[in-house]
């Protein structure tokens, strides 16, 4: 039987006489499942998103008079063909939904060539129109609108026979054609529903791997058979449905923090599964790897699928326990009760439909195939998205797989540009574009070189900022820096050669294919460098101070020394660090700053690097930055502890710039990157030693945190 890692926390949600009739009217106006006591909702939504179930907006505020078009144009009425199509959403031919939107899409196609599919265009019409009507013209930009869709978005696609990624491309078109005082904000709250689909689509293709490895096939009718009737195909809706009600309540809506909910979801629920009778639905393999193993279900889910375990309890811990009753999630998971005829999933469900309502979303659902038997074929994973591209016949939408690859891209970066909480400064966000998670790499199933080698196949030098910059001096600064680099691998090379003669048999993964892995760094040396060009010039930073960064013979060491300790890991190198370190003469106090300016700037970098750039700056912040020959006591000496700050969050206030070792006047050109000159006398805190002790605090952090974990799992046991 697995172990739960800890208790989950015990809120009794009682509801009897007089409250379960609040609970019964709340849910038959509003749609919203009474909350628990410290529940954000209010009167049926959240509170931060408002609620305009009551609001004194009238039609005239909700935009839905507002001129698009100069009105010197004769519309004609409705075609049969949209007439019909709008019947079949279930609306009025005199309705002001269906007058308007077919005014809007003939005073389109008057103005513009609308290209493509007409339905699609006619189905964004009406999309845009409801948008505008529900959207509030000033204040902050809601989750909800003032006024309701009348029916699912999702049917406009099924009754006009179009594709979602259809639908949002045409409605984006429509904020370029149309011209209103609401197209800023119908455009961002597309976007927002955009990127939420997005995400959900990243999430489902991860799910169905974990569901696979957790659990094994019962047909509907095998179930019904059994003193516990609950199939696959409900259990698996159980933990989507979940998933899509609690993920509204994430701070910020990114990918690691949507997969560590899932994760936690599912983890909550198996070991739940495990106090009952329900060991038919157990894939047998993973129960007995996870005795042998004695893991958690959430650790065994994070060694197996590239989670951060950690992280993974953290979240857990300050999220999951504590927000779960939020979205009405239980303490203690009754999978037969919650799948039961107008239990849980049934209320989930219905609540889920009114949201989607409210929002103007897509249902997220649709992922959720029909035959349930398609989760257990693998083949099934690569197509399990595809129904964003294909309408209700399986026409496939020609720009559908192009569309599809910007929003991916654009996903992350843009998805916590809300107004969402600002995450400290001293924290690292080590987030990952969608494109890199969609594919197996994330699974493992893919070796840590091929993954480098896929990362730096991306990187050419010809058409790099480096090269546009290096081209804007006399003397090219690129060529120093290949001078440097060729300094550096002499070294390296005669490290090497040393090391075979001691052995001939000494890490042979590396040296063996030496001259392809030497390749292999030139073009990673390369691109961090241009990594750093491509981020001061984004910044404002003068060309001349940049220069003299690239010129530091210091600056290029670190870099170097990245790039060759990220090739001897995927190497499976025995060389470990600080071997690489050492080959170049560097510290590693000296080069533990390079590692922040690489993970906040290099969105790309894969997991697995990622990982281990992270163990490396560990390291050194716990063993290596303190030796006798490290640089940091110098920097200790002259700081004495009376001019140190106090630790409060003013300590965290270092200057905006992510790269420490670039300088934003001229008389700070005495950076990081060199030892402390004698005659600097500020009262300051250097940066160096600042950066160096902010980390060790937010290790401390995690590692406490840890402990308390493994506390409370042996207090449990």
């Amino acid at each position: 039987m697995p172990k739960r890692a800890a208790p989950l926390p015990e809120i009794k949600l009682e509801l009897h006489g007089e409250e379960e009739e609040v609970y019964e009217e709340d849910f038959e106006k509003t749609g919203v499942i009474y909350q628990a006591p410290g529940s954000p909702y209010k009167n049926g939504c959240l509170e931060e998103e408002e609620d305009f179930s009551h609001s004194s907006y009238n039609d005239t505020d909700d935009g839905q008079d507002e001129e698009f078009f100069a009105t010197n144009i004769e519309v004609p009425d409705p075609s049969i063909d949209f007439l019909e199509k709008c019947h079949g959403l279930g609306l009025d031919p005199n309705s002001q939904v269906l007058l308007t939107s077919w005014e809007l899409y003939f005073r389109a196609s008057q103005q513009v060539l609308l290209e493509g599919d007409p339905n699609a265009w006619k189905a964004a019409a009406i999309y845009y129109y409801l948008l505008n009507r529900g959207i509030k013209l000033i204040g902050k930009l809601p989750k909800v609108l003032c006024v309701a869709f009348p029916f699912e978005a999702g049917r406009i696609l099924t009754i006009f026979n179009i594709s979602a990624i259809e639908l949002f491309d045409k409605v984006a078109r429509f904020t370029e054609i149309l011209s209103t005082r609401k197209t800023r904000r119908i455009a961002e709250f597309t976007r927002r529903n955009q990127e939420s689909l997005a995400l959900s689509s990243v999430v489902f293709k991860k799910f169905l791997p974990i569901f696979r490895r957790l659990f094994c096939l019962v047909k509907e009718d095998e179930a019904s058979k059994s003193t516990n009737p609950v199939s696959t195909s409900q259990l698996f809706s159980l933990i989507w449905v979940s998933y899509l009600m609690m993920k509204r309540f994430l701070p910020n809506e990114e990918l690691l923090n949507d997969f560590q909910l899932l994760l936690c979801i599912i983890d909550a629920i198996y070991c739940d599964m495990c106090q009952t009778s329900l060991d038919v639905h157990f894939n047998n393999d993973f129960a007995q790897d996870l005795l042998n193993r004695s893991e958690t279900v959430l650790e065994a889910l994070c060694s197996e699928f590239d989670g951060a375990i950690l992280e993974a309890k953290l979240f857990r811990e300050n999220f999951y326990w504590k927000r779960h009753t939020w979205s009405w999630l239980p303490d203690r998971w009754d999978v037969v009760e919650n799948c039961a005829p107008g239990g849980l999933l049934d209320r989930l469900n219905e609540t889920y439909n009114t949201l989607l309502l409210r929002r103007g979303q897509l249902d997220e659902r649709l992922f959720v195939p029909d035959n349930i038997e398609l989760v257990f074929d693998e083949a099934y994973d690569e197509s399990a998205v595809e129904v964003l591209k294909r309408g209700p016949d399986n026409r496939v939408f020609e720009d559908a797989q192009l569309l599809m690859t910007i929003s991916a891209q654009n996903c992350l970066e843009r998805v916590t540009e809300g107004k969402f909480t600002k995450p400290l400064e001293y924290t690292r966000n080590c987030t990952m574009p969608i494109d890199k998670l969609c594919n197996s790499t994330l699974l493992g199933e893919q070796h840590n070189i091929e993954i480098l080698k896929d990362f730096v196949a991306e990187f050419q030098l010809d058409t790099s900022s480096l090269k546009k910059f290096s081209q804007g001096f006399p003397e090219s600064p690129l060529n120093l820096i290949i001078e440097f680099y060729d300094q550096f691998q002499a070294e390296l090379l005669q490290r090497v050669e040393d090391d075979n003669k001691w052995d001939p048999n000494f890490d042979t993964d590396f040296s063996d294919g030496l001259s392809e892995n030497l390749e292999l760094l030139k073009s990673l040396y390369l691109r961090f460098v241009d990594l750093v060009v491509v981020t001061e010039v984004e910044r404002g930073t003068l060309n001349i101070y940049i220069l003299g960064v690239l010129k530091r013979k210091e600056f290029a060491k670190c870099i170097y020394v990245a790039a060759l300790e990220l090739v001897l890991f995927a190497n499976s190198s025995q060389r470990q660090f600080p071997w690489s370190a050492q080959t170049c003469g560097l510290e590693p106090f000296v080069f533990h700053r390079i590692i922040d300016v690489i993970l906040l700037n290099e969105t790309d970098l894969p997991r697995p690097l990622v990982d281990h750039l992270n163990q490396v700056e560990e390291r050194i912040l716990e063993e290596l930055g303190w030796l006798p020959t490290s640089n940091i006591w110098v920097y200790v000496l002259r700081t004495p502890l009376s001019r140190c700050p106090p630790f409060d969050e003013s300590f965290f206030d270092i200057d905006s710039t992510p790269l420490f070792f670039t300088p934003l006047k001229k008389s700070k050109l005495d950076d990081d990157f060199v030892l402390p000159r004698e005659k600097h006398n500020d009262l300051a805190i250097p940066k160096a030693l600042k950066l160096f002790l902010r980390r060790i605090l937010y290790i401390a952090s995690v590692r406490l945190n840890d402990l308390c974990e493994r506390i409370k799992k042996w207090m449990n046991q």
